[in-house]
């Protein structure tokens, strides 16, 4: 890929995230993002790690959800979910690897819910309580890059209309296999 390319690759996911940034809606107003961040990196095999940074005040919740939409024509799965507080130092939960409404604290899961949708969802314990918190959500996205003969198409919506979480700031980076 030439850097004209990678050029144009990042001002339109820059432009992808203002877009939708703008159309995300606050149904509950005891969870505001201060900052979110998006660190991609797009491996060889046409799957891509994604490391999202969640900077959020949270008030009065006991669980933060995150769904994914199921689409097999943009991708075949998600897999490897990992989450940790980095608040001051890493804390890395555990995975239960089972559906639950209010999650253990300091723990996750992360598969396909009972609405058919996959989700990673885990327990803060700021029940009655209000605290500003740092979480690392880590995810493979298998199949993610559609190859073609002269070029390769990634098309993932990395704040989709359902997050319902408002962000003051969305940033990312989106790092290239080294053979582009």
């Amino acid at each position: 890929m030439s850097r004209l390319n990678k050029v144009i690759f990042t001002i339109l996911f820059i432009l992808a995230c203002l877009f939708l940034c703008s159309s995300i809606s606050n149904a509950d107003s005891s969870l505001f993002l201060d900052n979110l961040k998006f660190e991609v990196q797009i491996n060889e095999d046409a799957s891509m790690n994604v490391t999202e940074i969640w900077d959020i005040s949270i008030s009065d919740t006991n669980t933060l959800y995150k769904t994914f939409k199921r689409d097999q024509s943009r991708y075949s799965s998600i897999s490897d979910f990992k989450v940790s507080d980095i608040t001051d130092e890493e804390v890395i939960f555990r995975d239960i690897n089972k559906e639950m409404y209010h999650v253990t604290p300091n723990c996750y899961y992360g598969l396909i819910n009972s609405d058919g949708l996959y989700e990673v969802a885990f327990g803060v314990n700021l029940e009655n309580k209000t605290d500003r918190r740092k979480y690392k959500i880590e995810y493979k996205v298998n199949d993610a890059i559609s190859k073609n003969n002269d070029y390769a198409e990634l098309y993932w919506q990395f704040v989709g209309e359902d997050f319902e979480i408002d962000a003051s700031k969305i940033e990312g980076e989106i790092a290239l296999p080294e053979k582009v």
